[in-house]
């Protein structure tokens, strides 16, 4: 089967933080950051657990931190899958997808490498 990906995944589990793109008051903005496990991670998005579901085409802030890095991206998304929990599994963990909408180049770029090297 062909690869319909635009770019590698690098699948492993790290921590990353976001919030909504909500209310913003000169240069303040209202929601607070949530830490999330990342799933897998591309230059074009990612998949993390969340304790609950995000709706569809919600924008959101990400602060990705790689393991035994100090660079944070910095970057908005927008939710376009959630995939709610069944109601008997304990803990209710959703899995939510989102796609990146502003990345600097060179953040893709950062991502690209680590996603080839692990492969």
């Amino acid at each position: 089967m062909e690869e319909k990906r635009r770019h590698k995944r690098i699948e492993r589990s790290f921590m990353s933080w976001f919030r909504t793109v909500s209310f913003v008051l000169i240069g303040r903005c209202f929601s607070k950051w949530d830490m999330v496990t990342v799933r897998n991670l591309s230059a074009s998005g990612m998949l993390f657990c969340y304790d609950d579901t995000i709706t569809k085409g919600t924008q959101v802030n990400f602060k990705i931190i790689f393991p035994f890095s100090a660079h944070v991206i910095r970057c908005i998304g927008r939710i376009i899958r959630n995939n709610k929990p069944q109601e008997d599994s304990y803990p209710k963990i959703c899995f939510i997808a989102a796609e990146f909408e502003k990345i600097k180049k060179e953040d893709k770029h950062l991502i690209n490498e680590i996603a080839n090297k692990a492969c």
